[in-house]
């Protein structure tokens, strides 16, 4: 490996720290997350997750909005959550299920639509045979997967 001198880099000072602690690698990934979070957003296009109740898969950011499509399945439901650092809107394109916000349940099926604002109580649960698909657009300034206060969870992840 050359000497840190010969390594080009564009960042500034601080990410020589980095780079001789725990390698370039590290390093560039650090970059990333910092570009990420001056833009809100720590989702890049295409990151997925499997969970308990279904999966998540990010289709579009923008400076204050992530899209998410995601899956629930047949009897399962995500846990009782509410976020400090964005609302949502929840729109469902296939299966039927209930969204509650603040304690008040809302039929959601092809076309229907919620919107859950920045810290009110919210879940969603698939009600149906098929699985209920809907497309999340969250709004804020701040977007990322530990903004998620669980309230209660049939997953144990309380």
């Amino acid at each position: 490996m050359p000497p840190l001198a010969e390594t080009p880099c564009s960042a500034g000072t601080s990410e020589l720290i980095p780079r001789i602690i725990f390698g370039r690698a590290f390093a560039d990934w650090l970059i990333i997350k910092e570009i990420s979070l001056k833009s809100g957003s720590l989702y890049q296009v295409g990151d997925n997750d499997q969970r308990p109740w279904g999966t998540w898969h990010v289709l579009d950011i923008g400076d204050s909005h992530v899209v998410k499509r995601i899956v629930v399945n047949p009897g399962e439901r995500l846990s009782l959550q509410y976020h400090n650092h964005r609302s949502e809107r929840w729109t469902a394109v296939s299966g039927h299920g209930i969204a509650e916000i603040d304690g008040t349940e809302h039929a959601l099926q092809l076309g229907h639509t919620v919107d859950i604002p920045l810290k009110a109580t919210h879940r969603v649960s698939c009600t149906g045979d098929k699985p209920l698909v809907f497309i999340e657009i969250q709004y804020g300034e701040l977007l990322d997967e530990n903004d998620i206060i669980r309230l209660s969870d049939d997953y144990n992840r309380v």
